[in-house]
């Protein structure tokens, strides 16, 4: 059977104030949090959708077909005495390639981890990075929703804080942008009533 944590901290409050101490405003706010704020749990786990980078598949299709629709006429022109015109498109197609394939496992190694406190943001193939946005010191956050992502029914959330780092987050290719940008404001909300944080605009 689990403790009530709050019946613990208050029992705990009622015996130091038998004892005439004054109780520490850290500990009286910590009564003041909701149950999922004082554990820090994780809500939502989301990945940017790979249709982000939809234009680099479509660049590559077009100079795909172009290879095909002029590759035969290449074959016989001459850059240099070796290095026929063919050779030079061909290594220019395997160049679009894998510049647009290097995109994909950029985006599967993002990860954004909605906490009740923070944001977790993950990123990096050959170094991970994790980047910690605390509740509080987010100041606004905006919905984008770009042409070639809205065909598909996808978004981009921006949340600007106040890091000295990197002050702008962007969670590019979200489903249900709007639902979760409602969740991120409800819980900056909460997460600033905890911890007594007023923002001055």
């Amino acid at each position: 059977m689990g403790v009530n944590r709050e019946l613990l901290f208050n029992a705990l409050l009622r015996k130091l104030n038998s004892f005439k101490f004054n109780v520490p405003r850290t500990l009286r706010g910590i009564l003041n949090k909701p149950n999922y704020l004082m554990n820090n749990q994780l809500l939502l786990t989301l990945k940017p959708s790979l249709l982000v980078e939809f234009k680099k598949y479509l660049l590559f299709f077009i100079v795909l077909v172009l290879w095909a629709v002029f590759a035969p006429f290449c074959l016989n022109y001459h850059i240099t005495k070796n290095i026929t015109a063919f050779h030079f498109t061909s290594f220019f197609v395997l160049f679009t390639f894998f510049y647009c394939l290097w995109s994909i496992p950029k985006l599967i190694a993002i990860k954004y981890e909605i906490f009740s406190e923070r944001i977790l943001y993950t990123h990096g193939i050959l170094k991970s990075l994790q980047d910690d946005i605390e509740y509080y010191r987010v100041t606004h956050y905006t919905v984008e929703k770009p042409l070639l992502l809205r065909l598909f029914g996808l978004s981009n959330i921006v949340i600007k804080t106040t890091e000295s780092g990197d002050p702008v987050l962007t969670m590019y290719g979200i489903r249900d942008a709007y639902n979760v940008r409602d969740l991120i404001r409800d819980n900056v909300e909460q997460t600033r009533l905890a911890k007594r944080v007023v923002q001055i605009n």
